[in-house]
């Protein structure tokens, strides 16, 4: 066993020596300030260097501001990390130290922060620092950046001593005790009241259904027994009211009914039915009604379920006696009524008699249906004498005279509407041929013409262009013509000779869908030439803003985080940017289709530069996440396979945890 033990940790020595061998070749802090890019001035160097000097015998603070020519290969975080584990900037124990990185060739700075001052040097806060500085570098006022940076950081975290420092949080973490304490001890008091009142509330609970609640149950259910009772002797007394109202009406209506001598028979055996029917629905409620009284003092819920069937019975009785008399009532209505209606359609029969004479005379020949309705209203006449007839009383109804009536007149009426309707579609048809015609000739004589002219311009511009527009506008003559034989033939129909008005109409309305197609194929040429003007146009813009699209989406996409998914977005933006690049050079280009290429570039572009943003984003988190947790490990085999590194640093062992912002110019 311990020969595998020995094995074992000989291997680890062995990766160890090899680790160490190939380990980043990492520079040597010289001082606060390691300007190995140059691209600081002496002068300026020694000031920042005497003033974070003095800022660390103030506040024991240790910053590091350091410039590299190159970071190897690494990202500014990792090359910063290594830096921050070699050099240890800060106190040990108290890990106040931060690095401000500069790599002026890959145009990236970092600020690094110490597990110590996290607190006071926020992620945010760097990170507003970096873009402060960021403008300054991208005009190469590297001094002028630098020195806002350091000026910055001290600001920052203040210039209150260690020891000041850390009173300060101990002042802050007894305050913190203290009001912890004093939410702990209000918390015990509220929950002793809590429970006391919880015990006040059982207790009164108890009384409340043990004592309380029956008692109060018992005086209810008396109080409502009673109410029912009184409200059921109410009841009792109104529905012996209703029974001798009711038996009162049913006597009455059949002496009434036979004074009507003229009341037809089938409204006489209506009525007989509905007396009959409320007279046993009388007779079913006094049954039930002679035992209610008794029946309330001994048993409330029968007497309460024998007081609704006798409500509801004797509301059917009322309603029959009620439909007795609205039969009566309509009877007299309508006896009253047909007269008149009688007398309204001969006033419009006198009416379509003088315009049926007078169209008749203009050569019209329309067929009224007068002579038929003079016919059938003689016959209704008829029917009114008989209703009057005193020896014909009880045969005849007048609702029957009524509702012929009323059919003669609609009758009547739906042929005159029609009649008024043709002459109407005459005089429209007179109306717009002269006008259809005359735009029938401005459109064949030139609209169409110059349409063609139009489009053949634009079809020597563009050979590639479909031709169905061109098919559609040379169509349009043979409309144009069709449009003509159809327009004389609703003329002839239109007149007095043949008068068929309405199917001239409907003809009318032919020639003006097929005037209206051939003008929206003219327009759509115009709208054409105006859409290919405006490609023209735009054209030049879209082109530059493709081309400054893919450039920037082309820069992010080579990252190395950056995915496959956007890579391949931006192969396919760069095939539709060659396919653009080869129609504009083209002698004949298709401008819309050209318009619809560089559109469908652009999103392609911009799709592949936001994935890529959100691929270099996450990795960046991902790294983020693995710094914080691999730290302390590093940290402790850093400080032990590296001992000559740490006893020639300058620094005094302070720890780093991935806090900190980068940014770029």
């Amino acid at each position: 066993m311990r020969k595998y033990i020995i094995a074992f940790l000989l291997i680890l020595l062995i990766f160890g020596l090899v680790g160490q061998a190939f380990a980043l070749d990492l520079p040597e802090p010289v001082g606060y300030v390691n300007d190995f890019a140059k691209i600081l001035p002496s002068s300026m160097e020694k000031e920042l260097e005497t003033k974070i000097s003095n800022y660390e015998k103030k506040t024991s603070v240790e910053i590091a501001v350091v410039t590299v020519k190159s970071l190897k290969g690494l990202e500014i975080e990792e090359y910063s990390i290594k830096l921050a584990e070699k050099w240890k900037v800060g106190k040990k124990g108290k890990d106040n130290g931060i690095i401000f990185l500069i790599a002026p060739k890959e145009r990236k700075m970092r600020i690094e922060v110490g597990y110590g001052l996290e607190g006071d040097m926020p992620d945010l806060k760097a990170k507003d620092i970096i873009d402060d500085v960021g403008p300054y570098f991208k005009q190469g006022d590297f001094p002028e950046g630098i020195t806002l940076g350091v000026n910055s950081i001290i600001k920052t975290l203040g210039t209150e001593t260690w020891d000041e420092r850390e009173e300060r949080i101990k002042q802050e973490r007894i305050e913190q005790e203290k009001a912890r304490e004093a939410m702990t001890r209000t918390a015990i008091i509220f929950g002793i009241v809590f429970l006391v009142l919880v015990f006040i509330g059982l207790i009164i609970t108890a009384v409340y259904f043990l004592i309380i609640r029956p008692i109060v149950n018992f005086f209810r259910e008396r109080a409502e027994l009673n109410e029912r009772k009184e409200s059921a002797y109410i009841s009792v007394d109104n529905i012996e009211e209703e029974i001798k109202e009711i038996e009162d009406m049913i006597k009455t209506k059949p002496k009434e009914i036979d004074l009507k001598k003229d009341l037809p028979q089938e409204y006489k055996v209506k009525i007989i039915n509905l007396i009959v029917d409320a007279t046993k629905k009388l007779r079913h409620v006094k049954t039930i009604f002679n035992p209610l009284p008794d029946l309330v003092d001994t048993d409330i819920d029968a007497a309460q379920s024998d007081i609704k069937s006798c409500q509801s019975s004797l509301s059917e009785a009322a309603e029959n006696i009620d439909q007795v008399n609205s039969l009566i009532i309509k009877f007299e209505e309508y006896k009253r009524v047909a007269p008149i209606v009688i007398v309204e359609v001969e006033t419009e029969l006198v009416n379509v008699g003088k315009k049926f004479e007078s169209l008749k005379k203009q050569g019209y020949r329309f067929n009224f249906g007068f002579l038929k309705a003079k016919k059938d209203i003689t016959q209704t006449k008829g029917l009114l004498k008989d209703l009057n007839d005193k020896s014909k009383e009880g045969k005849i109804n007048p609702k029957n005279i009524y509702d012929q009536t009323e059919q003669i007149l609609l009758k009547l009426r739906e042929r005159t509407a029609l009649i008024e309707e043709s002459l109407r579609s005459e005089s429209d048809v007179n109306t717009n041929i002269p006008k259809i015609r005359q735009r029938i000739i401005e459109i064949s004589g030139k609209e169409l013409p110059n349409a063609l002219k139009v489009l053949s311009q634009l079809q020597k511009e563009n050979p590639q262009n479909p031709v169905k527009d061109l098919m559609d506008v040379e169509r349009g003559n043979s409309l144009l013509v069709s449009a003509g034989n159809i327009l004389r033939d609703a003329e002839k129909e239109n007149s007095m000779e043949i008068q068929r008005f309405t199917e001239a109409a409907s003809k009318i309305r032919k020639v003006k869908n097929l005037v209206e197609h051939v003008e929206s194929v003219i327009s759509g040429v115009y709208n054409r030439q105006a859409e290919i003007d405006q490609a023209k146009q735009e054209a030049p813009q879209l082109v530059n803003q493709l081309k400054k699209v893919f450039k920037k989406a082309e820069r992010e996409c080579n990252d190395s985080d950056v995915g496959s998914s956007a890579k391949s977005k931006l192969e396919e933006a760069e095939s539709k940017f060659e396919e653009v690049q080869e129609a504009s050079s083209s002698s004949s280009i298709n401008w819309l289709a050209f318009i619809a290429l560089v559109t469908a570039a652009i999103v392609l572009a911009k799709k592949a530069f936001s994935e890529a943003q959100s691929d270099i984003e996450d990795a960046e988190k991902r790294r983020r996440r693995q710094r914080r947790s691999s730290s302390y490990s590093s940290s402790w085999s850093s400080s032990g396979s590296s001992s000559s590194s740490s006893s020639s640093s300058s620094f005094g062992g302070g720890s780093f945890g991935g806090g900190g912002a980068s940014g770029g110019w």
